[in-house]
């Protein structure tokens, strides 16, 4: 299993949306916006996929996107907002 650690919101919602799963989270200082929030991502496939988006070369089901972008905001607002 490969895992992924991230801040990148629409990286992390990009793997998510084709299989891998969020095991942990963890809340990093910015010296710009004061807080930031980090995923930890796993999956079979992560680092290819990773490989995909950085080379512009990803494609998703955008509408599962757009959900999974809600739903991950509402989590690292809700993990920030707590730490």
């Amino acid at each position: 299993m490969q895992r992924i650690k991230t801040s990148d919101l629409f990286l992390a919602c990009y793997l998510i949306n084709e299989g891998c799963q969020i095991s942990d989270t963890e809340v990093i200082p910015d010296r710009y916006k004061g807080k930031s929030m980090c995923f930890i991502i796993e999956g079979e496939e992560s680092a290819e996929l990773e490989k995909k988006y950085r080379l512009g070369r990803a494609v998703t089901n955008v509408s599962r996107f757009k959900i999974n972008m809600s739903v991950l905001k509402d989590m690292m607002f809700d993990t920030i907002r707590k730490a």
